[in-house]
């Protein structure tokens, strides 16, 4: 049980740094915290269809569209590396 609490608390100090970024973006930083609405968010930001967020659903596939919404999010704030 105490795994369990700790795998939570990991998920949301590690997605309480997109908070700003949804806020840069101009949209709802309380999305962040809500698991299927943060990946329909973060498609308006990139400028895809919210139907490729249920491809994060996938196994195996997900992590190729994770790759690829990375580098969206990287181009969408003028970011063209990753360093």
């Amino acid at each position: 049980m105490l795994t369990l609490i700790y795998v939570y608390l990991l998920y949301y100090i590690l997605h309480f740094f997109a908070f700003g970024m949804y806020k840069k973006a101009g949209k709802n930083p309380i999305h962040v915290f809500i698991p299927l609405v943060q990946d329909f968010t973060l498609l308006e930001i990139i400028g895809r269809k919210k139907s490729h967020a249920y491809w994060g659903l996938v196994p195996y596939v997900n992590f190729l569209f994770g790759l690829t919404w990375t580098t969206d999010i990287c181009n969408s704030f003028g970011k063209r590396a990753f360093w």
